[in-house]
């Protein structure tokens, strides 16, 4: 299994795996209730709509799957031309944005699945995309150990925000898009302003990598997990507060 999801309303699970097998679930008794053989050649991540109606797939090949809850393939999204790591529907379910091993993060029209964007500016793969809960920015991480922070109204780059000594592999938004939080394989937490993109803190300097990260839905704990097991919390307003109590620097 490469990739899982909650649907955002929590009523809905997903699995993508290498068998290009996707399977939706019923979160309340756990009972599958259909399983989705693909034929992309193995699928590398999954995401819901917000209206719980639509399921994007990303695969091996570089394409993108769209699929109606039922099971029936509505349209394939090429145009990467690499493996699709990581997809991701905007809050409002009309964009999808994907990144690849071809260094790129693009942006579909979800309705006729037209390609809006092609966002460059990473130099490696790129591992993870993540929209902000209001819909106005998108976030990429890369290999090249950067992360990028895009406008969504013209795709045009905001800022590459530079700290990590290795590859970035999980980013979150807290729930009102004020803050966020990136991991990476150099076991560093890092928490952001967005979208001015200054670092306020650095939350962790672990060992292993992080491979996992999520502002609980109050937004005033931020979880993360690590290679070995270790899982993390913060309450946010004391991560925040502890940053602003510091003393100053000598002079």
């Amino acid at each position: 299994v490469y990739s899982a999801t909650f649907s955002p309303d929590g009523q809905l699970f997903a699995t993508a795996s290498d068998d290009d097998k996707i399977s939706l679930w019923n979160v309340s008794d756990g009972s599958q209730l259909r399983e989705i053989e693909a034929s992309f050649g193995g699928i590398t991540a999954i995401d819901i709509s917000a209206s719980n109606l639509l399921l994007a797939s990303g695969s091996w090949d570089g394409t993108i799957g769209l699929w109606q809850k039922s099971g029936q393939l509505l349209r394939t999204l090429a145009g990467h031309e690499n493996n699709v790591r990581d997809i991701e529907f905007s809050p409002d379910g009309s964009l999808l944005a994907s990144a690849s091993d071809d260094h790129t993060v693009r942006l579909w029209r979800v309705s006729d699945g037209e390609l809006l964007h092609t966002l460059r500016g990473h130099t490696a793969t790129v591992r993870k995309v993540s929209f902000s809960p209001n819909g106005s920015w998108l976030a990429s991480a890369s290999d090249d150990d950067t992360i990028n922070l895009w406008q969504m109204s013209d795709g045009s780059l905001i800022k590459e925000l530079q700290g990590h000594n290795d590859s970035v592999i999980e980013l979150a938004f807290s729930t009102d898009s004020s803050l966020m939080a990136s991991g990476a394989d150099d076991g560093r937490i890092m928490l952001w302003q967005v979208p001015e993109g200054v670092m306020i803190r650095v939350l962790e300097e672990y060992s292993e990598s992080i491979t996992g990260l999520d502002f609980s839905p109050e937004g005033n704990l931020l979880a993360a997990g690590a290679w070995d097991g270790a899982i993390f919390f913060w309450g946010l307003s004391e991560a925040i507060q502890i940053e602003t109590e510091m003393p100053a620097p000598d002079s």
